[in-house]
């Protein structure tokens, strides 16, 4: 990719996004339109911002997207198709290969967003062998648990958020399963059909990696702490502590994945766990970090995977600059995690009481409220049933941990519920 110097530049951004934003900090002659279904429009950041805004129904086809985009392009000739986020990315994928923009494949987008898809490439490429199933029924479960051992997986082939995820340990177990994975829902989430697969047991990490060109500079390593049941993530750490052979082993694996799935630019959030066979993958995504791991990055190595994100979607080369910072961090200087509170039954948050008391706790550095006032908690399910979550900072990964989980132990949460009757 090379610095691109178009006067007026135009971007049509594919979904919504904070970010989109920035890119006018970046040039400030980026002019940007966007196209998002309608119930995306609530997350619009500064719509006042774009130049254009489309707004297509949640159920339109993908030629309408087409349609739409090339409307716009006779009217105000787009230059470069972008996307923060996984949702409509496929739309993102159509119209590119349309207008003849840059833009990952469309092969590209199903491998990475559909999983049971990126299982069938990671087979077919010789790169990994576990297996995979999509069902529809209690019977099909049954059927895949007769040629592999338990414990199982089942969650939707395009799941997000760790929604939908049931752990089957026995038969007896699949019938409920099937009914809560198909039943999830959560906001901005379409539904896909189910799959299902061996757990994969073992320490789970995800890595953050910057492409273009189709080299691959890894900024680091997340050591993720995962609900054992809900396989919902509670906390992660920055940087991971590993030995260097494990790290290395797991740091080529990863670039050998991306490389399978044709991913050149662009920055990935790619989830894998270590297990007695080594490394395996989970998923990985075309999009940053969620879970403040940008924020996590930053405090502990001081590289903006953000920025780095709006000057190479602004046009510009990273690869210099990302390098030298990389190469130039000691990442033992400081380590940075999160942790997050949540409760294991149905109720009301009514109020958290001492909230600045944790604010003010050494080595925290953010504390925040996800559930308001008022408003229905349930059971850990999703990423959504997380009610607050603290950052901190320490000089040691092991007390970088330690401070999030006391100061979410030390929460004064209120919460009501309701009787019930036996």
């Amino acid at each position: 990719m090379e610095n691109l110097t178009i006067a007026n530049k135009h971007i049509l951004i594919v979904g919504t996004s904070n970010y989109s934003s920035k890119l006018s900090e970046i040039d400030s002659s980026i002019r940007t339109s966007v196209i998002c279904r309608a119930s995306e429009m609530p997350f619009l950041h500064r719509a006042q911002n774009h130049e254009s805004i489309i707004v297509i129904k949640d159920d339109a086809s993908t030629e309408q997207w087409i349609e739409y985009a090339k409307n716009l392009h006779r009217m105000d000739p787009i230059h470069q198709i972008s996307s923060f986020e996984e949702l409509d990315q496929d739309k993102a994928s159509a119209i590119a290969e349309a207008l003849n923009l840059k833009f990952h494949h469309s092969d590209t987008v199903r491998w990475v967003n559909d999983k049971f898809e990126m299982r069938n490439r990671l087979i077919e490429c010789n790169f990994e062998n576990t297996p995979a199933r999509l069902v529809n029924s209690i019977e099909h479960i049954k059927d895949f648990a007769k040629n592999h051992s338990y414990p199982l997986i089942l969650k939707p082939s395009k799941g997000k958020s760790s929604t939908g995820i049931s752990i089957i340990n026995s038969e007896k177990e699949i019938e409920s399963a099937f009914l809560l994975s198909d039943s999830a829902t959560a906001p901005r989430l379409d539904h896909s059909t189910l799959m299902i697969e061996p757990l994969l047991e073992g320490r789970e990490f995800s890595l953050e990696i910057l492409s273009e060109n189709g080299e691959h500079f890894i900024v680091g390593i997340v050591e993720k702490h995962v609900d054992p049941v809900s396989k919902v993530e509670i906390g992660h750490v920055f940087p991971a502590e590993l030995p260097d052979n494990i790290e290395n082993e797991i740091k080529k694996y990863t670039v050998d994945f991306l490389n399978i799935l044709n991913i050149h630019y662009g920055i990935t959030h790619t989830d894998i766990i270590y297990t007695n066979e080594g490394p395996k993958i989970i998923e990985t995504h075309l999009r940053p970090p969620s879970d403040k791991l940008p924020e996590l990055i930053y405090d502990s190595i001081g590289v903006d995977c953000i920025q780095y994100v709006i000057e190479q979607e602004a046009g510009l080369l990273i690869k210099e600059k990302i390098v030298k910072q990389i190469n130039s961090t000691n990442k033992s200087s400081k380590s940075s995690a999160i942790w997050y509170s949540y409760v294991n039954f149905d109720g009301i948050l009514e109020s958290i009481q001492n909230k600045d008391e944790i604010k003010e706790m050494e080595g925290v550095a953010e504390f925040s409220q996800l559930i308001s006032d008022g408003i229905h908690v349930s059971r850990l399910s999703s990423s959504y049933s997380r009610i607050a979550f603290v950052r901190t900072i320490h000089s040691h990964a092991d007390q970088a941990l330690l401070i999030a989980q006391k100061a979410i132990q030390n929460l004064l949460m209120f919460l009501s519920v309701r009787g019930t009757s036996y």
